[in-house]
């Protein structure tokens, strides 16, 4: 059943079968019409979403620079879910190292300190433990909530982990002003946005240890031809 097609009289009469075959068929119709909205929507939100993640793909390789690349995906994002604000927590050995968000970080409140209220919140280390995400409809109802106060109102709030080989490497997280904002539908498409948030992780990662590579070799070379000419 997806819907109830009511009729009412003005006058007291008697229900006749022609009215209801005729009743039968309009809402056989307003079914098909239904159906076909409801599809059409589909149709439309994927081909949204197979754009929007097209875009983010061509930004997760068009630079090494991560702070560049996450708030690209993060903004593009927008496209394909709501949110007031959203970050991606990068994580070393286990522990929350930086943040990148889409808004500043309320100048009351230094990263540093954002960091360590991040290692002690239950949720953030529920995905950490569990390596699945975290949905919260209204945060009214959830007694762990406990996230950083960023100056921004917060009543609907999902989590996905960054997952590299099987290892969970960065929390991509967005929240939204309104309560029941997010439903597992839109835990899909963080899930497909946290694929490219490990992919932009582990080029900028890569990059790093190339340049540091680089950088010893140089040194060491450095340190060789020194080392030659005092001898000379």
């Amino acid at each position: 059943v997806i819907g109830v097609l009511t009729i009412f009289f003005n006058e007291p009469q008697k229900i006749l079968l022609r009215p209801m075959q005729i009743m039968n068929l309009l809402a056989d119709q307003a079914a098909i019409a239904i159906q076909n909205a409801r599809l059409f929507r589909q149709v439309s939100e994927a081909r949204e979403l197979s754009n929007a993640l097209l875009e983010i793909s061509r930004t997760t390789t068009s630079t090494l620079n991560l702070s560049t690349v996450i708030r690209s995906i993060l903004s593009e994002s927008h496209r394909i879910l709501p949110y007031t604000s959203g970050n991606v927590i990068i994580l070393k050995n286990g522990v929350p190292s930086s943040i990148i968000p889409t808004h500043d970080i309320s100048t009351e409140l230094s990263l540093e300190t954002a960091l360590e209220e991040l290692k002690s919140a239950p949720l953030i280390n529920r995905i950490q433990l569990t390596k699945k995400p975290v949905l919260i409809p209204n945060i009214q109802n959830e007694p762990d909530w406990k996230i950083i106060d960023a100056g921004l109102e917060i009543n609907s709030w999902l989590a996905v982990p960054v997952l590299f080989r099987g290892e969970i490497i960065g929390i991509l997280s967005f929240d939204h002003a309104e309560p029941m904002k997010y439903s597992n539908e839109h835990l899909e498409v963080a899930n497909a946005l946290s694929s490219e948030v490990a992919i932009a992780l582990q080029n900028a990662l890569l990059f790093e240890e190339v340049v540091d590579a680089t950088e010893l070799s140089n040194t060491l070379l450095e340190i060789a031809r020194t080392t030659s000419s005092s001898l000379d």
